[in-house]
């Protein structure tokens, strides 16, 4: 890009847009959080149970369980394999095979996680409503962490971890 923001005239650009339907129902709004943890593999989750994946950079998307009901908000993958999703309650999903099985994971929660960052496939932390910070060392089995703002009204919508080289 140049320093206006603009696109350079080398680059593509390729705009795609997502209408998906289950049965009779077509949804506009139904993806929360996107993620493409390779140009060619992407995750997207989001109303009730919902996640699609895609390995074709988007041009064909399949629907997978995550198995809850709750609404998912957010996904992130440390690798091709290992992901984790979150969402609205307090639900923790992860995956350790790239998107065909999605496990439960127990983040001992309620409160909406509406953000989670992969650090590798052993660490990762979710943040949410209430100031919410959890982080897990063994991929997901077990979560710690606490409720940090609890007299504010706060959420922490995501978080970015940035790792010296």
């Amino acid at each position: 890009m140049d320093s206006a923001g603009q696109r350079d005239n080398d680059e593509t650009h390729d705009e795609r847009r997502l209408v998906v339907g289950r049965g009779n129902e077509r949804h506009d709004d139904v993806s929360a959080g996107c993620l493409f943890p390779s140009r060619d593999t992407g995750i997207i989750v989001g109303h009730s149970d919902l996640i699609l994946f895609s390995a074709n950079g988007g041009d064909h998307w399949e629907t997978r369980s995550s198995g809850t009901t709750e609404h998912l908000v957010h996904v992130h993958f440390a690798d091709n394999l290992h992901g984790i999703a979150t969402g609205q309650n307090g639900p923790i999903r992860g995956t350790s095979d790239g998107e065909t099985t999605w496990d439960t994971l127990t983040g001992n929660t309620t409160v909406e996680l509406a953000g989670v960052f992969m650090v590798d496939t052993t660490v990762a932390f979710a943040v949410g409503f209430g100031g919410t910070i959890l982080a897990t060392t063994d991929g997901g089995t077990t979560w710690s962490g606490e409720n940090h703002f609890a007299a504010w009204p706060l959420a922490l919508y995501g978080i970015v971890l940035f790792m010296a080289a």
